[in-house]
């Protein structure tokens, strides 16, 4: 008989000490901050909670639910009088539904109805599901914006492209090919025709790349007029072989027929190793075009 009691003291403790949280929860959430009214509940909830621990037996016990039914109501009323704050219609409905059943408890206990089953604890598992949907709903949003707030750090708002905190990200296998690419004469194309030309035509490189690799592939502007595009399970002589189109759709593009110079590399063992060397590539073609080697 005393672990029963023990087990009944323990469950509608609980419910009462989850009351508090919930209005604290709620009046943080809604609020942001905690009137007297708030703190008067949070008092009441406590003090149900506390209540109960007093009976001796299972009959006191049952008296203490009964005489402490009323703190039910209050929570049920402050719910209900916060119910134009809530925008979730789960919410609403969770709290309407442990309202009435308040209300009929009420009734039952009060008018003496002894043959009708008290429906608080459905009232107070559906709080608990109402609750439980919104916090799980309010940290999803937060997720999504920590991600949409991390992809834009990680790109670019000039071109779009990723920008180099992307390398930091990075998971390489090991079978990816790294083109450098940078403009040529890009210098004197700001100088001659200002920078929203410059800018102009550093966007059209991205879009004109983009168009040609895929969405899996990666293109990183390094800084200035550098670019890094990273294709992913792709052999360098395929690598070539798309770039040369690019190149070609990227003259084409504009009036200026800007061009570009680049090297194409595969990964070598490190990415520091792999950028040295596709940078070199990238400036030997450079010297190539100005005629200063062969």
């Amino acid at each position: 008989m005393s672990s029963l009691l023990f087990f009944r003291k323990t469950v509608v403790s609980s419910a009462y000490l989850g009351f508090y949280f919930l209005v604290k929860g709620f009046s943080k959430m809604y609020n942001n901050k905690s009137d007297f009214f708030d703190k008067l509940i949070l008092f009441l909830d406590v003090s149900a909670a506390v209540v109960f621990w007093l009976a001796s037996d299972l009959i006191t016990m049952e008296k203490f639910i009964s005489t402490v039914a009323i703190v039910l109501f209050v929570n049920a009323f402050y719910f209900v009088f916060q119910l134009p704050e809530i925008q979730s219609k789960v919410l609403v409905s969770s709290i309407l539904f442990f309202m009435t059943c308040v209300v009929h408890d009420g009734l039952v206990i009060g008018l003496g109805i002894g043959n009708l089953k008290l429906l608080s604890n459905y009232g107070i598992a559906s709080m608990f599901i109402g609750f439980t949907y919104i916090l799980v709903i309010h940290y999803r949003d937060i997720l999504t914006r920590l991600v949409i707030i991390h992809t834009k750090s990680l790109t670019d708002s000039l071109t779009g492209a990723y920008n180099r905190g992307i390398l930091a990200e990075l998971q390489l296998s090991g079978d990816e090919t790294f083109v450098y690419v940078d403009l040529d004469n890009f210098k004197k194309i700001n100088d001659t025709y200002g920078h929203e030309t410059g800018d102009e035509i550093l966007r059209t490189l991205v879009q004109t790349t983009r168009k040609n690799v895929r969405q899996s592939d990666i293109v990183v502007r390094m800084g200035g007029d550098e670019f890094l595009v990273i294709l992913r399970g792709c052999k360098p002589e395929k690598a070539q072989e798309i770039f040369q189109k690019i190149l070609l759709e990227f003259k084409n593009s504009h009036t200026l027929q800007p061009e570009f110079s680049y090297g194409v590399v595969p990964f070598k063992e490190t990415l520091e190793k792999t950028l040295r060397e596709a940078d070199e590539l990238m400036y030997r073609m450079k010297d190539v075009k100005k005629g200063t080697l062969k």
